[in-house]
């Protein structure tokens, strides 16, 4: 049997196994993160819609105060104005449902960045505007306050855009609104929620 000596370009091959190493751990670090994300989001909405402001609006102009934000006096629905048989929840629900993405996944000696697109506060603002207020979020409302509690009259009118109740010139009672966490305290727990899934 013949033999015969051959050089191996042992650099070129360290190269060459460092690259399919990196790309079989970046392919694993991808389904990973992939899993972990479309966990958080799961968790993320289900967060948003199990909270009790949540449940509140969505339960329509007939809703009881469950968030106690208003002192247990009518209900969200009517006291932010929101027009009967409309669906204020829908726009945001729909928003955090896509809004994780991972941007970027970067490796250096088995060590892994993973940059991630989380859902922003401004445009989870833009999709929730006061009815009666351009400009204003009724989330952000939650947590700042939203004043008006004293002249806000449960009734049924005709002027009435939710149809169960106005507001009137005359202060009927003292007390102010009651600011509650919410889209801050979801967004917290998104962040926890995606660094131990990731763990």
């Amino acid at each position: 049997m013949a033999r015969r000596k051959a050089k191996i370009n042992m650099r070129g091959l360290r190269r060459e196994v460092d690259r399919k190493t990196k790309g079989v751990l970046t392919k694993a670090v991808r389904s990973k993160a992939e899993k972990a994300i479309e966990r958080a989001r799961r968790e993320l909405v289900e967060d948003f819609l199990t909270h009790p402001i949540t449940r509140e609006i969505e339960e329509g102009p007939e809703a009881h105060n469950i968030s106690d934000t208003l002192g247990g006096i009518g209900n969200l629905f009517s006291y932010i104005g929101f027009e009967e048989g409309s669906d204020p929840i829908a726009p945001v629900r729909a928003y955090l449902q896509r809004a994780i993405k991972i941007e970027s996944i970067q490796g250096k000696n088995l060590v892994f960045k993973l940059t991630l697109a989380l859902p922003s506060k401004d445009d989870i603002a833009a999709l929730s505007p006061v009815p009666w207020a351009p400009g204003r979020s009724w989330v952000s409302a939650m947590e700042f306050g939203l004043s008006g509690l004293g002249k806000y009259l449960v009734k049924e009118s005709p002027v009435s855009r939710s149809g169960s109740a106005i507001e009137v010139k005359a202060k009927l009672r003292s007390g102010a609104f009651k600011n509650k966490k919410y889209m801050s305290a979801i967004l917290l727990q998104l962040q926890n929620n995606i660094l131990n899934a990731l763990k």
